[in-house]
């Protein structure tokens, strides 16, 4: 006798898991982006327009911006919406994402600024 055929089962991640996966992926991405769009600023041969420049850095702290947005969600939202994760594995996530925040108001002062 054959055993009876068994239903099929759900995902194990629900939509906000991969949303959060995704997140961080896309914040990734932009913040390589953003580092992509400031060496393009910086090197020589393509400064023959300040006002291109200038253009180029503000693109590219819109990107740093839109790029940390995203890791953060992503970050906190692990941080408060997944309960499978080991206590002190969501406290790590809380940690960095604090200093993330840090980063953020530091780094684009530094990052950003000619010299």
């Amino acid at each position: 006798m054959q055993p009876p055929m068994m239903p099929p089962m759900a995902p194990r991640q629900p939509p906000l898991n991969m949303l959060l996966a995704l997140s961080f992926v896309a914040g990734l991405g932009l913040l390589m982006v953003a580092g992509i769009l400031v060496s393009y600023t910086m090197t020589a041969s393509v400064r023959a327009n300040q006002a291109d420049v200038d253009n180029w850095t503000a693109y590219a702290s819109m990107v740093w911006n839109a790029g940390f947005f995203f890791l953060l969600v992503a970050i906190f939202g692990t941080a408060v919406m997944r309960r499978d994760v080991d206590p002190l594995g969501r406290l790590f996530l809380w940690l960095v994402a604090f200093i993330l925040v840090l980063v953020l108001f530091v780094a684009p002062g530094l990052f950003f600024s000619r010299p």
